[in-house]
């Protein structure tokens, strides 16, 4: 899959949030000083910073064997784990699921392109470049969002109760600044990614392996 560079997606996630927010704002709240609109539009940036901070660490997260001294890392030999497939699932709907699926059962995007779906739930999907309207990865990164595991997790939740839902991690990275927990499925297809971060789940990701 194509991935868009942390920029970008954290600037299209916050556009699409944005005229969400300004298209549901009462008419005299549009005519307000930006000075007196600025509150919703700070609390946005301070989720996307957190979630962008969350990618890059994903994304640089190092290889078993150039770990940091002051990194700790387990993993399970392969990619197969204890978790039935119904588990991988964000707002009801796993990877895999169709454009017009998701479409029916959450309604037009707030954002929409070819690669990228944003809903007003907090849901973000991802499609897969080689199988068009194929959603290959789901994505919660907004605090309180309705859009949860079957276990109820979303971001703003305790970090604790990640392995209290779901048990020991397959595969569990702990940097300075982050931790990540990673779970596959038992046939191995799918995996759910948590990064947490002083104590709280920053972001949850499902997606193929």
């Amino acid at each position: 899959m194509k991935k868009r560079t942390i920029q970008t997606a954290t600037a299209i996630l916050f556009t699409a949030l944005l005229s969400f927010g300004m298209a549901n704002a009462a008419p005299s709240d549009r005519s307000k000083p930006a000075a007196e609109t600025t509150t919703s539009t700070e609390s946005m940036l301070m989720y996307l910073n957190e979630a962008e901070e969350a990618q890059e660490a994903e994304v640089a997260e190092p290889e078993p064997d150039r770990l940091p001294t002051d990194s700790k890392e387990n993993e399970t030999k392969d990619k197969v784990g204890r978790l039935p497939v119904g588990a991988f699932r964000l707002a009801g709907v796993t990877p895999g699921v169709r454009e017009e699926e998701i479409r029916q059962a959450f309604g037009k995007p707030i954002y929409g392109d070819c690669e990228t779906m944003v809903f007003s739930n907090g849901l973000v999907a991802e499609f897969d470049d080689e199988h068009p309207g194929v959603v290959e990865e789901l994505v919660v990164a907004k605090p309180g969002t309705k859009a949860r595991t079957p276990a109820g997790l979303t971001a703003g939740m305790a970090e604790s109760e990640i392995e209290r839902q779901y048990g020991m991690a397959d595969k569990k990275t702990e940097t300075p600044l982050y931790t990540v927990y990673t779970y596959y499925s038992t046939d191995g297809s799918l995996q759910m990614k948590f990064t947490a971060k002083d104590g709280v789940i920053l972001k949850i990701k499902c997606e193929f392996v």
